[in-house]
């Protein structure tokens, strides 16, 4: 039998967005707080071969983020952020076909900080031209796409993927400044370049061994960066908390961590949040 190769396979590795932190003292710089810009935003689909999604195109939203560079000599960084299609239902125990829905309070909790994490990012560049504010969009709008569906809504898996579709979809196009109109430009667009923000990066919560932005917003994690007087201002809402970790560690067993999860307990739906990277 033939082996066969990806023909869409990436092999280089990406230095990833981190804290700014002097490397031999731990000390961190501008408050940890790294300077970024969005480079784009998209709804990327991706079909699945398990789960309650099997043989479908899922949607993802991907807000991809660089670096901005203090130093003309920086290397540059990236960050992904992807926000993924919730499932409700898992595999039950020993079985490939027989599926059990999931606690109602795990799934609307996880679409609830998704959408939340989403919407701090966007409401960041309430200062853009093209930024739309959501509170005016009109009835219609809220229906056809805010209206993501829960548990007991008991739909079919296409059902779902389609509602999580155009939600995304309108959130891309919100980022890209389609509501604005045929002349809007991205809200993270400055002109010929991008707006430079503050982002906060930690250390994964479950194992802690790579940098991501944090799980649920708090106060904050992005904002517009400023200048005064040519010199970069310590960020203003987003800031270091105690219990931020911004030093990766050698991580922990995910089972810890899914104990603040209510109803997560089991094995198979520890094995659902690792495929949704949740």
């Amino acid at each position: 039998m033939a082996i066969k190769l990806d023909n869409t396979l990436k092999v280089e590795s990406r230095l990833p967005i981190e804290p700014l932190m002097n490397k031999e003292t731990k000390a961190l710089i501008h408050d940890g707080i790294p300077f970024v810009k969005i480079s784009s935003v998209s709804v990327v689909t991706t079909k699945h071969e398990k789960g309650e999604y099997k043989g479908l195109d899922v949607p993802e939203l991907h807000i991809e983020v660089i670096n901005h560079k203090l130093k003309e000599d920086d290397p540059d960084r990236y960050l992904l952020i992807k926000e993924k299609t919730i499932h409700s239902k898992t595999l039950m125990q020993g079985s490939e076909t027989e599926y059990t829905f999931l606690e109602a309070k795990l799934v609307n909790d996880l679409t609830e900080q998704m959408y939340a994490r989403v919407k701090h990012i966007y409401d960041a560049f309430y200062f853009a031209p093209s930024y739309v504010d959501f509170a005016k969009l009109t009835k219609k709008q809220v229906a056809e796409y805010f209206n993501l569906p829960d548990v007991e809504d008991a739909l079919s898996a296409e059902e779902r993927v389609e509602r999580f579709t155009k939600f995304y979809n309108f959130i891309a196009d919100a980022f890209n400044g389609k509501l604005a109109g045929e002349d809007g430009t991205p809200i993270y667009k400055d002109g010929n370049s991008f707006h430079v923000m503050r982002l906060k990066v930690v250390a994964e919560y479950k194992e802690g061994n790579y940098f991501t932005i944090p799980t649920y917003v708090g106060q904050g994690f992005i904002e517009k960066a400023i200048k005064k007087d040519n010199k970069w201002q310590s960020p203003i809402k987003v800031y270091k908390k105690p219990k931020d970790r911004f030093v990766l560690t050698e991580g922990k067993p995910k089972s810890a961590v899914l104990k603040d999860l209510e109803g997560a307990s089991s094995a198979d739906t520890e094995s659902l949040l690792k495929d949704m990277d949740i």
